[in-house]
């Protein structure tokens, strides 16, 4: 089952950064089960990976433990939805996989100045989104 755009958007930032976490000690799903009290295989870790869903109180507390950071590192972010006197569309994250393993992610959203420029800040850092000379230059 993949993540749906609206669990991306509210569970998207915990996968990234447990696979980061992972990744870091070379670690399992299964590890990290295992340093929470779950059984090895219990399926949480996994959906968790995968953007479907995030953990409860109780294992927030338990991965801030394990890996610190802001308490809002494991937490659900809040999307709200467009306004209905809005000029926004209610399909404000879209996204589409072809046959060559390329995926087409299109935004529309209207948002803070101070989010946007932190969501392009990080969309320029990843490579995603390139800058021209007449840009720079400004």
């Amino acid at each position: 089952m993949d993540a749906s755009p609206r669990q991306i958007a509210l569970y998207g930032h915990i996968a990234e950064r447990l696979r980061d976490e992972l990744a870091k000690r070379q670690w399992t799903p299964a590890d990290l089960n295992e340093a929470l009290g779950l059984a090895r295989q219990a399926p949480a870790v996994y959906l968790w990976l995968r953007g479907v869903g995030g953990p409860g109180l109780g294992n927030q507390q338990r991965l801030l433990k394990l890996f610190g950071g802001p308490a809002e590192s494991f937490a659900r972010r809040r999307v709200s939805r467009p306004a209905a006197d809005d000029d926004a569309t209610a399909d404000v994250l879209t996204f589409n996989a072809n046959g060559n393993g390329k995926v087409r992610i299109r935004l529309d959203a209207t948002l803070p100045a101070d989010t946007a420029v932190s969501l392009l800040r990080l969309l320029l850092d990843a490579g995603l989104v390139f800058t021209t000379n007449a840009a720079e230059g400004a």
